[in-house]
């Protein structure tokens, strides 16, 4: 029996010819994403700065930054400075809940066209705040999308300090620092609890960082200096006191998505030291740095959460800090 074959007609052809071209196009895109990734991940093992000069707004310690580009924090119009330190309290009647609109600005890693876009606060009647009682589970990691740094306040500083100012640095295990990213700088308050009695100083930052495009890896952290004045002097120029370290993925190069806590250390900075080392060295008094580290898709609605000192229980310290021998 014969066998009829049919002809293509032009249409048919044509959806053919389209849809092939589609696919084609797709897998295009798709091969430069993973090239992109690829090499940005070589660029940074091989290329974070290892060849860097004195920046002379850093600091007086001699400590060498390469030379870079600073993403800097614009200010907002609505925080204006104090002529005189302000005294926070905690009572039942007045909980010392800051409604802050967060700064930010991004953290230098490979790109540096990166633009920043501020968060506005929600209005805490709209805010869902039980969400302040849930911890941040870890979840997929989008290397694409990256993650968030958000910086909530430093606590227990002594009650001399006047000013602070923080500069973030990303750090590779194998290729050093990258560049650095200096913050606002910000006054050190008065915290009085009238039912304990306790007093401390605290810095509130509300200040965040976005990291894109980053890969996964344990090797990677972010290594914080910081600059403070002294009360006495308030006009002299800031200087390098304290610094951390922050880890960023565990032993499976998963994010360690949460709220941490983490001491600050004394000088000299030792950006190079394992945490196990750090963890002996001396602290830079009873002072801890707040601050979660969320994917960049929970950045938003944590941005919206109010920030009160009196949940500052729910920071916990980082698995790589928790044998450390003064907790």
């Amino acid at each position: 029996r014969p066998v009829l074959l049919i002809e293509p007609t032009p249409d048919k052809l044509t959806l053919v010819k389209n849809e092939k071209e589609r696919l084609q196009t797709e897998l295009n895109d798709m091969q430069h994403k993973f090239q992109r990734l690829d090499s940005r991940t070589r660029q940074l093992e091989l290329t974070l700065a290892t060849n860097g000069i004195l920046d002379p707004k850093s600091n007086r310690n001699d400590y060498t930054y390469p030379s870079s580009t600073i993403d800097r924090y614009q200010p907002k119009s609505s925080l204006k400075p104090t002529s005189s330190r302000q005294i926070y309290t905690n009572t039942d009647y007045n909980p010392f809940d800051q409604r802050r609109d967060f700064y930010q600005s991004s953290l230098p890693i490979l790109d540096n066209d990166i633009t920043s876009r501020g968060i506005q606060s929600k209005n805490r009647s709209k805010s869902n705040t039980n969400k302040l009682l849930d911890p941040l589970d870890p979840q997929p990691y989008d290397p694409f999308a990256g993650f968030v740094l958000l910086f909530d306040f430093i606590t227990n500083f002594h009650p001399t300090i006047e000013k602070c100012r923080l500069i973030t640095c990303l750090h590779h295990a194998q290729s050093g620092l990258g560049e650095p990213s200096y913050l606002e700088t910000f006054r050190c308050e008065l915290y009085i609890n009238h039912t304990s009695g306790e007093q401390m100083g605290v810095v509130l930052l509300a200040t965040r960082q976005p990291v894109p495009s980053c890969p996964p890896q344990q090797a990677l952290s972010v290594v914080i200096e910081i600059q403070t004045t002294a009360k006495q002097n308030p006009n002299e120029p800031l200087r390098t006191n304290a610094w951390t370290k922050l880890p960023l993925f565990d032993h499976k190069n998963r994010l360690l998505s949460g709220r941490w806590k983490v001491p600050l250390r004394s000088l000299p900075i030792l950006h190079n030291e394992s945490f196990p080392s750090i963890n002996t060295l001396p602290t830079f008094g009873r002072a801890e740095l707040h601050y979660r580290l969320v994917n960049f898709k929970d950045a938003a609605n944590q941005s919206n959460i109010p920030l009160s000192l009196n949940h500052r229980d729910l920071y916990i310290y980082p698995p790589q800090f928790t044998n450390q021998s003064h907790m």
